[in-house]
Order: structure tokens, then sequence, then C-alpha cells
């Protein structure tokens, strides 16, 4: 064999060498390219299934914010209306002459002597004369000094003070007669 033509196979060879090396080169990367394309797909999946949840979640904790919302809302109008009811009510009372027999059946249950204190409104007519005509005692006296009070009076006496105010009256029922109203109106 001449030099010639052992050159020539040593270059077809290594030529075929160089093929085959870049072919299987070629195949490696496309296989890689093929491994890195399904785990970025595999991965947006799984992103997309999280945002999907997310998604979800949150859209559910608005839901259940709204719904919360609504009910809080919801639940300060019918308190409003029943205050409503209840300012009513207090007005009406006032202004009637319930209120003055009110007055004179509590005085004539008071069995001790003491202070009588009442607000402005009332001091013109809750005077002595009207404490005298319906009390029992003759030594309850109007103290001189009004209180901030939407009606009633308080009775102070040395060991006790007596508390006929409208204040606490009107908060003993609305405790009581609130969730009855509420059930008589709201009722659904």
């Amino acid at each position: 064999m001449s030099l010639k033509r052992i050159k020539n196979s040593i270059l077809t060879d290594a030529k075929k060498e160089a093929e085959r090396i870049v072919e299987d080169a070629k195949e490696r990367l496309q296989e890689k390219v093929r491994d890195e394309k399904s785990k970025i797909e595999e991965g947006l999946k799984e992103k997309y299934t999280r945002l999907g949840k997310k998604l979800e979640e949150d859209k559910k904790r608005e839901l259940i914010e709204q719904r919360t919302n609504y009910r809080m809302g919801l639940l300060g109008i019918k308190n409003n209306i029943i205050e409503e009811i209840f300012k009513k009510a207090e007005e009406k009372f006032i202004s009637d002459e319930q209120y003055w027999r009110s007055m004179e059946k509590w005085l004539k249950d008071i069995n001790d002597a003491g202070q009588i204190l009442v607000n402005t409104r009332d001091s013109k007519r809750f005077n002595s004369e009207f404490i005298n005509k319906n009390s029992k005692k003759d030594n309850l006296v109007l103290d001189k000094k009004n209180i901030d009070i939407k009606g009633g009076f308080i009775l102070r006496t040395a060991r006790f003070e007596i508390d006929h105010t409208l204040d606490t009256i009107l908060s003993n029922l609305r405790i009581e007669l609130a969730p009855l109203i509420a059930r008589e109106l709201f009722s659904e």
C-alpha cells in the first residue's frame, strides 16, 4: 500500500469517525434538549397547577370575605332598625302620661328616706309637691343638682342607691327584648 492510500484511508476513517462523533453529539444534544424541554414543560405544568390552586384559594377567601362583609352590613342595618324602634318607644314613653304614672308608682314603692335626683327636663314637674303627693315617706327630698339621664330618678339613701332611671330600665329591656324583636322582624 502506498503512503497516499494509507493517508487517504486514515483520513476517510478519521472523517467517518468525526462524522460519527458529530452525529453522536447531535443525538446527545437533541436528547438533552428533549429532556430540558420536558423538564421545562413539567415545571410549567406544576406552576400552572399551583397558580390555579392559589387562584382558587384566593377566590374562596375573597368570597368568604365578601359574605362576611355582607352579613356584617346586614347585621348593622338590623341593629340600626332595632335601635330606632327602641329610640321611638323611649320618645313616646317619655312624652306620654304613662311615664308620669310610672314615676308615681315607683315613688309609692319607696320605703326609705333619701335624696331624689332627676334630669333637668323632669325637675319642672318632679318637684317637692309631686314627691309628697306620691310617696309614703315624708323625708324624701329632691336634690337641687340635676343629673344627666333620659328620665326616671335615682334615690340615694344612707345605706344604698336605687336606680329608677330610664337609661337602666331601657338597657335591661333592650337586652331582654332585642332578640325577640329581631326574631319577629327578621325571621327568614
